[in-house]
């Protein structure tokens, strides 16, 4: 297991920071119900770099820190859904809900590996939203350039939960430590492109 090292954690204190500032500062245009979504994401964010800043890489290696973590993207995209779609967001809403609840049971009642395939579904739906539905909007309808860096941090947060998961079932060569060794980096060059992207 690799130990968390001084970089490390600057690394996820200044994603704290960046989190936490999006939360005081960057929510004034937002409905408040895009608010809520926003602020859970980000504030998921902030508490997870505390807790990695407190307890090392060995906190992702624990069971149940998938469940808390995938709420990132998930909010995320009901965000955007609410904001660009309004009338998707109930439909949005209740099937990523149902198809969480049901990750949360598969976490508790079956094996690891059909635990942590059904959470990769959830979060690939999300992370999949979060991708192309800023890439229609710019592409499309016209909606500010800008937004196209929630779609590059939805790609970063995505690809990295596919490798931590893949490593997890056993399908992935990459070593735990080589992909821990550059999450630090990758989960800050997500959580900037997010606060970039909807400060619009």
């Amino acid at each position: 297991m690799r130990k968390i090292t001084v970089l490390d954690r600057i690394l996820f204190l200044i994603i704290a920071i960046i989190a936490g500032s999006k939360i005081v500062n960057g929510m004034d245009q937002y409905s408040v119900l895009s608010t809520g979504f926003y602020t859970i994401s980000f504030g998921v964010l902030v508490l997870a770099s505390i807790m990695l800043i407190l307890f090392g890489f060995e906190l992702l290696t624990n069971r149940f820190v998938p469940i808390v973590t995938t709420l990132i993207p998930i909010t995320l995209s009901l965000g955007l859904v609410h904001d660009y779609i309004p009338k998707m967001t109930f439909s949005y809403s209740v099937l990523l809900g149902l198809l969480y609840l049901i990750s949360v049971w598969v976490r508790f009642k079956a094996s690891e590996k059909t635990a942590a395939l059904v959470l990769a579904l959830v979060h690939g739906l999300s992370g999949m939203l979060l991708f192309v539905l800023p890439v229609v909007l710019v592409t499309r309808y016209g909606s500010p350039v800008q937004l196209l860096l929630v779609s590059l941090g939805g790609l970063i947060i995505g690809l990295e939960g596919v490798f931590l998961t893949l490593q997890k079932m056993g399908f992935l060569r990459m070593s735990l430590n080589t992909v821990f060794s550059r999450f630090p980096i990758m989960l800050l060059l997500a959580t900037s492109a997010f606060v970039s992207g909807l400060h619009i």
